[in-house]
């Protein structure tokens, strides 16, 4: 599961469990029934086996059925060859056989599940599951199991009611409250999701992926030094737990320490060479330290490991126009449009590397794309308006369009410093600064030329001349 309600790496669920270990005549109560010759077959079988000889096993467990058809434990190890050899159908063959002879077998019916599940029958693969947990509601593996499949197959509501299940059956399991959290953050419920993921960390501390996911949630909820500790716990535990290591350095970047931030993701590269996200973000830790020629070879590296990267694109293209390579600049630029055309920032900075070219034509085109896609974005109509005013070339040069391009620039600029002032007179009318967010309203009033935009600031200085905070309508107003 990637990209929740945060932009952080997977939380982490369960996996589907491994098919169920080996019978052996001693644990089987049925086998003491069969002729020596099917117990003879059948131990063969193992053996080699459990050697690894899979496609030799299988006949002798073939002639075994064939002499004692009703054994179900015969019928699983068959399943289980199938499976290792990845023949899937003859695998659900022998596992439809053994649960019609023994019909209300819980662990029986769990393998059938995960046998259709193989061969993406998906509804037959939650039937057999559900009917497992019905004959042992206690049985922990193919409920996990079912949650997983529901999950992986968008069924998140269902998912929830199995997980909630499990933690209400089991509340001091710390996975039951790992994946049940996981569920829930899938559904929106993220406040409750972090009270699952500090449960199961509390119920165990050693839990790395509790931890990693209880730190994320902690990251959602803007507690980046609280994150960090618990990133760091699930590292003790993990210590080659890459996505840990590279969201603790997002964490780590986002507080201003860019060189902790820049040690994790070098660690990631070291565990995961071809992990492109952590060059990227080496690369943005370096450029907040002015590291800009070191960056730019730090984001080269995570082009080579996902070539269509629209980010990486965008912020070497940035770091080559920083270093006043223009022409490297551009073509990045060009490979974010190529990506995504709509991209507004790109086409302005495409523009103003075209400017740097002499390039002007283009840089008019890209300019005018950015307005487009962009319509009240001050910074290009002010980008624009000095190209049609200053421009070398006179065909270019169009004064009359500039001046009015400068004059909606101007009049952006001062509505958004004007919805500025206003919120910080909110900000201090809340806090009972009642002079100085009567001053502020006052200064957004002046800077406002946008008659229902002054209108608004207006009712709320009025308020504020009271010395009463303003307050959003509530639904029922």
């Amino acid at each position: 599961m990637q990209n929740l309600l945060w932009n952080e790496k997977v939380l982490r669920l369960l996996t589907l469990s491994a098919v169920v270990a080996w019978s052996t005549p001693s644990e089987v109560p049925a086998l003491a029934q069969t002729t020596k010759s099917s117990q003879q077959f059948h131990q063969e079988a193992i053996e080699l086996a459990n050697s690894g000889q899979w496609k030799a096993a299988v006949p002798l467990l073939e002639k075994a059925v064939e002499l004692d058809q009703k054994n179900i434990s015969l019928h699983n190890d068959l399943g289980v060859v199938y499976q290792k050899l990845n023949d899937f159908k003859r695998s659900l063959l022998h596992y439809q056989a053994a649960a019609k002879i023994q019909p209300e077998d819980a662990a029986t019916l769990h393998r059938l599940g995960l046998a259709y599940y193989r061969v993406s029958d998906i509804t037959k693969a939650i039937e057999a599951i559900t009917e497992a947990l019905k004959q042992d509601p206690d049985y922990t593996l193919a409920r996990n199991d079912l949650g997983t499949i529901l999950l992986k197959h968008n069924k998140i509501m269902q998912a929830a009611s199995v997980y909630g299940e499990a933690v209400r059956l089991n509340p001091k399991d710390d996975g039951a409250h790992n994946d049940y959290g996981v569920v829930l953050t899938r559904i929106g419920d993220v406040t409750e999701a972090r009270q699952h993921f500090k449960q199961a960390t509390e119920l165990n501390p050693k839990n790395a992926d509790a931890q990693y996911n209880y730190a994320l949630s902690l990251v959602a909820a803007g507690r980046l030094a609280d994150a960090q500790g618990h990133y760091q716990a699930a590292l003790e535990v993990q210590p080659n737990y890459a996505d840990a290591h590279y969201n603790l350095g997002r964490c780590l970047a986002r507080q201003g320490k860019y060189s902790k931030a820049i040690a994790s993701y070098d660690t990631v590269t070291k565990i995961k060479p071809d992990y492109a996200d952590a060059y990227y973000h080496k690369g943005r830790a370096l450029m907040a330290l002015g590291k800009t020629k070191q960056a730019i070879s730090v984001l080269s590296k995570a082009l080579r490991h996902r070539q269509n990267y629209l980010d990486v694109h965008l912020l070497l293209g940035k770091a080559l126009a920083e270093v006043g390579n223009y022409s490297l600049a551009a073509a990045q630029f060009e490979a974010v449009l190529r990506l995504d055309n709509e991209h507004a920032e790109a086409q302005l900075l495409k523009a103003i590397a075209s400017i740097h070219l002499g390039k002007f034509e283009e840089a008019v085109l890209h300019s005018s794309e950015a307005l487009r896609i962009k319509p009240d974005w001050a910074e290009a109509m002010r980008q624009l308006a000095w190209l049609l005013a200053t421009c070398p070339d006179n065909s270019i040069r169009d004064p009359e369009r500039a001046a009015e391009l400068a004059e909606k620039a101007q009049a952006q600029v001062q509505r958004d410093l004007a919805k500025a002032l206003d919120t910080r007179a909110a900000v201090y009318a809340r806090a009972g600064q009642f002079p100085d967010a009567t001053a502020l309203a006052t200064k957004a009033l002046d800077e406002s030329h946008d008659k229902e935009l002054s209108d608004e600031i207006q009712k709320r200085l009025e308020l504020y001349q009271k010395e009463k905070p303003y307050t959003l309508p509530s639904k029922e107003q």
